[in-house]
């Protein structure tokens, strides 16, 4: 072999070999700014539409949960969830580089808070928050 061969060989392989750490990295922290995202611009009144976002792996979780999160940061309410701190032990025990996270919630007027009705103006968390991502991310190492 040349040594040019080996040289391509081995900057493939030494690139190869940090391509999962990489995706798992770009992965987690647009799931965790996603989390911060939807929680933060979740309206608080209970605190319930903001317990109620769930992080899970590989598929969505289903339903709601039995609990509320004033903060996001689980500081208030009874029984209060750690919606922010539960999202991130769900995201670091993610094994599965390429696999997907995924963010939920069950509530039946999560649509309601989203869109707005007729009596109450639309938030638009999901779509605020994805604008962020994209902006954010766009700027990201190697991302297009």
């Amino acid at each position: 072999m040349s040594d040019n061969f080996r040289e391509f060989d081995l900057g493939v392989k030494t690139f190869t070999k940090n391509v999962p750490e990489a995706v798992r990295d770009f992965r987690d922290a647009i799931a965790l700014e996603g989390l911060k995202g939807v929680v933060l611009l979740t309206p608080v009144d209970t605190g319930r539409a903001r317990g109620n976002w769930q992080t899970s792996i590989g598929a969505p979780a289903e339903g709601e949960i039995a609990a509320t999160d004033m903060s996001g940061r689980g500081e208030d309410g009874v029984p209060v969830v750690n919606t922010f701190g539960d999202g991130a032990s769900t995201v670091a025990g993610a094994a599965d580089p390429f696999g997907s996270i995924w963010l939920h919630n069950g509530l039946s007027y999560i649509g309601y808070l989203n869109d707005g009705t007729d009596k109450i103006p639309a938030v638009h968390m999901l779509e605020q928050t994805v604008e962020r991502l994209v902006r954010t991310f766009k700027r990201w190492k190697g991302a297009k």
